[in-house]
This record gives C-alpha cells, sequence and structure tokens, in this order.
C-alpha cells in the first residue's frame, strides 16, 4: 500500500488586496521540503519555573506548600503556593494558592498578633468568627469550623448581595501559621525596601473622607461604582 504523501505547510505575510499597508499571515504549501524529509522537531513545553528567574525567597512551611516571593515582569509578589514533586525529584508549582500584592502581604504581617489571638480562642473551643480585609475582594479569616487560617479570594456573584469565597486561596494550618511567622523577618530582608514605600489604601489622603473610600476599588471593590 501506497504511503500518503506528507504535505508541510508554512507561514508567510502578505500584503493584503486593496490595503497596501495592511499585512496578513497565510499558509502555503512548502514546495522546498519534501515526503522524504523528517518532520521539525517540535520543542518541548518548558515549565513555567525552567522559563521565569529564580524566585528571590522559596520556603517550605509544611504540607508541600512553599512560601515564595517572585518577581514578574516590575510586580513583586508573595506566594502561598502548593507544589508538587517530578518523577526527577524537583518540585514545581500547582494552581492551589493564592499570589498577595505586597500591600496584602504587609496587611498578614501587621495583624498577625490579631490572628494569634484568633487562633487562641478557637483552641479555648470560644466563639471566633475573625474577619481581616486585606484588600479588593481578599481576606484573612478563622473561624471554629476548621483549624485554619483562610486567606482567600472572594467574589460577588450576579444578582448576589454577599459574597462567596473562591478556590483561589490558601487555608493554612496553625503550624504552617506558626512557620509563616517564623519567615516574615526573612521576606523583610529580601524586599523590606519595597514594604517600607507601602502605604495601606485606607490610610491615604485618597481617603480622609467617607466618599475617597466608598469609590475605591480596593476598600469597596463590589460597591465603588455606584458612588
Amino acid at each position: 500500500m501506497a504511503t500518503k504523501p506528507t504535505t508541510y505547510w508554512k507561514c508567510q505575510d502578505v500584503e493584503t488586496s486593496g490595503e497596501p499597508n495592511r499585512i496578513r499571515k497565510r499558509l502555503f504549501i512548502d514546495l522546498d521540503r519534501t515526503e522524504d524529509q523528517a518532520p521539525m522537531a517540535k520543542h518541548p513545553k518548558m515549565d513555567k519555573e525552567q522559563t521565569e528567574k529564580a524566585p528571590i525567597l522559596k520556603e517550605d512551611i509544611g504540607r508541600n506548600m512553599f512560601l515564595v516571593v517572585s518577581k514578574f515582569h516590575s510586580d513583586t509578589k508573595v506566594h502561598l503556593r502548593v507544589y508538587e514533586e517530578k518523577e526527577d525529584g524537583s518540585n514545581y508549582p500547582t494552581r492551589k494558592g493564592i499570589a498577595l500584592d505586597l500591600e496584602k502581604w504587609k496587611k498578614i504581617t501587621y495583624y498577625k498578633d490579631d490572628v494569634d489571638s484568633a487562633i487562641d480562642q478557637h483552641d479555648a473551643e470560644m466563639q471566633v468568627a475573625y474577619n481581616q480585609h486585606l484588600g479588593e475582594n481578599y481576606y484573612m479569616t478563622i473561624d471554629n469550623d476548621y483549624p485554619v487560617v483562610n486567606i482567600r479570594k472572594w467574589w460577588m456573584p450576579p444578582g448576589n448581595d454577599e459574597i462567596v469565597p473562591t478556590k483561589k486561596g490558601a487555608a493554612i494550618t496553625f503550624d504552617q501559621w506558626e512557620t509563616l511567622k517564623e519567615l516574615m523577618p526573612e521576606v523583610e530582608k529580601k524586599i523590606g525596601d519595597q514594604l517600607k514605600e507601602i502605604e495601606f489604601c485606607e490610610n491615604s489622603e485618597s481617603h480622609q473622607n467617607q466618599m475617597g473610600f466608598l469609590q475605591c476599588p480596593r476598600c469597596n471593590p463590589n460597591d465603588c461604582n455606584n458612588y
């Protein structure tokens, strides 16, 4: 049975008819290649970590979750991210976790004593409903349901009048929280100069009146367009 010839294609820029300055890409049969030639090798998809610069800081806080400080373009972010292990023993980041801008991270460090008090209440089997707004629809919460510090993004579904949690977040056990606190000075050493420049949005000059707060998408994310 005869082997079906292989057709190879190539992409070229061509000028659009009637629009001399408009260039579009077109596919053409590549007559310079024959069916006897081996197919072009495909470039393997690189893992995101392999294509980006090494993180500024990466520390294990337990249960395969890592505290990672990294810079993408001009933005420095603090990640709480679950990593999984490859066959070669190296690890890679999954989608399980959350990325925080520096203001949100600074608020977590600022309110760490309040978190500790809420954890003490939880351990004493007292009623606890800790809820700290970190900016936009990001919250840090502790309740009686689970022994975790939940750092999570929420959202307002259309037609709802209450926000609901999304899958984007990190539920940190109390042991992980203790490790995270121990690493806060390390983050400060790495990006302390950037953190010093961060001012909490609610303390800015534009928020010294109620209207400034109500119109702010970080402080009033679900209702700011109504003012």
